[in-house]
């Protein structure tokens, strides 16, 4: 029969009597002896019985005559007593379970990272406002606001448009993006018309973007639109071509 939670709290254990048998289970009977999981093998008889029932079993033996040998002990009672005996094993657990805890608490490390290249100066003065927010290596993880760090880095470099504080094991990971500076050439344009620079004969019209409005051989004047800024699906647009 399989174990239940009433045994393991009582304590099991789990024998081999040899001898005769049938006369064991007979005054087990009589004796109301509890037996559990009882199988027969070439060297005896195997059974589970309560720890509570160490005098009955051996009334029993006596009776019948059969010697015991003790296969296995579970329950509570023998893992208090195993304790009991080991003091220092209780513990070397206890220490064992709070090294862990401050382990998987503690910072042991901050670093920052960013996909573009970051000057050695541009970290060192993220990782010293992070310390000044309370983030620095020693310091229990619970004991950080990091979304309030995130902010105060922010703050601090307006440059950077992205700042995301993240836990990798024992390492706090600071990562950054930098703004990019973008030249007035590459600036995205609005949506507009593409209009003749001066008065002239169209001999050819390239529409990269836009609708053409107008065609080789027009003849067009200063200020005349030549590509429409609208697109369909894409709607307004920045007209461009060559013309």
């Amino acid at each position: 029969m399989p174990n239940t939670p009433e045994r393991w709290l009582q304590g099991q254990i789990h024998i081999l009597v040899q001898g005769d048998g049938e006369r064991f289970l007979h005054l087990a009977a009589v004796e109301r002896l509890s037996l559990h999981g009882v199988v027969r093998r070439a060297d005896g008889l195997t059974a589970r019985v309560q720890a509570k029932d160490g005098a009955k079993l051996r009334k029993v033996l006596r009776g019948a005559h059969c010697t015991l040998r003790i296969l296995d002990r579970r329950g509570l009672p023998f893992l208090l007593a195993f304790f009991t005996r080991r003091p220092i094993l209780p513990l070397m657990a206890v220490c064992l379970i709070t090294a862990l805890f401050l382990v998987s608490s503690l910072i042991f490390r901050v670093q920052v990272t960013s996909m573009e290249p970051l000057p050695a100066g541009d970290r060192q003065q993220i990782l010293e406002v992070a310390a000044e927010n309370g983030l620095y290596p020693g310091r229990l993880i619970s004991q950080v606001d990091l979304e309030s760090c995130q902010r105060q880095i922010s703050r601090a470099f307006p440059e950077l448009f992205f700042v995301e504080i993240s836990r990798r094991g024992v390492t706090l990971e600071i990562r950054v993006a930098k703004r990019t500076d973008i030249s007035p050439a590459q600036q995205p344009l609005a949506p507009g018309d593409l209009v003749a620079a001066c008065d002239g004969v169209i001999t050819q019209v390239l529409v990269r973007k836009g609708t053409p409005a107008v065609q080789a051989g027009d003849t067009v004047v200063q200020g005349q639109v030549l590509i429409y800024g609208w697109q369909d699906p894409m709607g307004a647009v920045a007209a461009d071509g060559i013309v």
